[in-house]
């Protein structure tokens, strides 16, 4: 894929990462009152005089709840909507590869007009598939007639979980919607299909960059695991307060979220972060690390996991820092 064309895919991904609409100020209260409390509760805690016997009780039992929700390290390698590098982003074929060759798949979930959930990231078909128009102008049977580049059609969240669910971790990033009766449709959809194919939880992960959209995932099904998703505020369209928001744990903490998934540059230039969130309990990957310099460098700090376009070539690199690692103790 020539350089400009690149550029274009991820401008376009940029765009609709940071298409969102405005959070109702209810939610906002809510999350700030909720922030507080966990602020308060965490200083009282590191305040108290445990002993070292207490500590280490407290220690384990949050690693055994850590375990019960998610495989610890070490560090995960999960395929970016399957195997975007080397196959055709969110389709069947791609998810096969990341689930063949690394620890994982993401990939990324909307409604379409007649509320099927579809796999797909952006809000249109024009630059996946061989469609033109909004995902919410298709109802799902028109969706079907609409081929990706390799001939298959948009797969459908169902299949996609029907095939590859329970055998290999699954990261369901739900896309942000246009209102808020949409996010929480979205999430009670996904909630509801996740429930009624009886998923092995300690296998899925539900993340957003919509705090919206995680609220609704616990108040509908609190056992499954949820990621706050974080762009890197530096680059962000989103500007202001609500940028600042959005590009900060504000809402990870006042969801009480189980993981963060934030994105590489701003942990590669923060690595102090690092240490602070996974100190706080919450599971840590970042998106979209592609480099051999990036991976080492997470390994080094013990990400619990990299999401990255090239499934197969990070999973021996991980491999192979894992056996030099042991050989040189």
């Amino acid at each position: 894929m020539q350089w400009m064309e690149k550029k274009a895919m991820a401008t376009q991904s940029k765009l609709d990462e940071d298409l969102i609409f405005p959070l109702p100020f209810g939610f906002l209260v809510y999350c700030f009152w909720k922030y507080i409390i966990s602020i308060f509760l965490a200083k009282k805690r590191n305040n108290s005089n445990f002993n070292q016997e207490s500590s280490h009780l407290k220690l384990q039992n949050s690693s055994e709840k850590l375990s019960s929700i998610l495989p610890l390290l070490p560090t995960k390698v999960i395929g970016h909507r399957g195997s975007r590098a080397t196959d055709p982003e969110n389709s069947m074929q791609g998810f096969q590869v990341a689930m063949d060759t690394s620890d994982g798949l993401e990939l990324d979930t909307q409604t379409c007009k007649s509320g099927e959930l579809i796999v797909l990231h952006d809000s249109s078909v024009d630059r996946t598939s061989s469609g033109k128009g909004l995902v919410a102008n298709f109802t799902i049977r028109e969706l079907d007639s609409i081929h990706l580049e390799n001939g298959e059609k948009i797969p459908r969240l169902k299949e996609v979980l029907e095939n590859f669910a329970d055998k290999t971790l699954i990261n369901i990033e739900i896309k942000k919607e246009i209102s808020e009766e949409l996010t929480k449709a979205s999430a009670l959809a996904v909630v509801e299909l996740i429930k009624d194919l009886n998923l092995d939880l300690e296998k899925i992960l539900v993340s957003s960059f919509s705090p919206l959209a995680l609220y609704y995932v616990r108040k509908f099904q609190a056992s499954i695991p949820r990621a706050q998703l974080i762009s890197d505020r530096r680059t962000s369209k989103v500007s202001g307060w609500k940028g600042s928001l959005l590009g900060s744990k504000f809402f990870a903490i006042a969801l009480r979220a189980d993981a963060i998934v934030w994105e590489k540059s701003f942990l590669l230039d923060n690595p102090k972060l690092i240490s602070k969130l996974k100190s706080q309990g919450f599971l840590l990957y970042t998106y979209t690390s592609n480099e051999e310099v990036e991976w080492r460098f997470f390994l080094e700090y013990k990400l619990d996991g990299i999401i990255t376009d090239y499934p197969a070539k990070a999973k021996r690199f991980v491999q192979d820092f894992s056996l030099s690692s042991k050989n040189l103790k």
